[in-house]
């Protein structure tokens, strides 16, 4: 038998933002350690493109397989990585140092991530090609 609610003014409803997964580039990886029990985690901070004239930050911590994955150097900048999890909250503003409030130039979305996959990493950098210091003065074969 169910109880009537008689006053529903108190009852308060929250999206259903239970099962999200979001597609994008790394920006921003820093690793850091909880002062409480000296436990390291990581802070991301990845682009996701919602179409081609829109984009959002994606920002989230983690302290176990994305952890490891960065400690080994298999998680860099650049890489591609698609996560699932829920959304905590969304930022689109914030307050200079004037105290004017100023929009993001991307909405900025908080994830609590419960899964990911790992993706591209980005190519190596080609190092440059020594110039010889003196010219030559050699025919080029054509």
């Amino acid at each position: 038998m169910t109880t009537p609610v008689s006053n529903t003014t108190d009852l308060k409803q929250y999206a259903d933002s239970s099962h999200v997964q979001f597609q994008g580039r790394i920006a921003f990886i820093k690793q850091f350690v909880n002062e409480e029990d000296n436990s390291e985690f990581i802070a991301v901070k990845m682009i996701h493109n919602l179409n081609s004239m829109v984009s959002v930050t994606l920002t989230f911590t983690n302290n176990n397989g994305l952890n490891t994955a960065f400690g080994n150097g298999n998680l860099v900048i650049g890489q591609e990585l698609r996560v699932y999890g829920r959304i905590n909250g969304i930022r689109t503003t914030y307050m200079d140092n004037e105290s004017n409030l100023q929009v993001l130039k991307r909405p900025e979305i908080q994830l609590i991530v419960k899964d990911y996959e790992f993706g591209r990493k980005p190519a190596p950098k080609m190092e440059p090609q020594a110039v010889s210091a003196q010219p030559t003065l050699e025919e080029v074969a054509f």
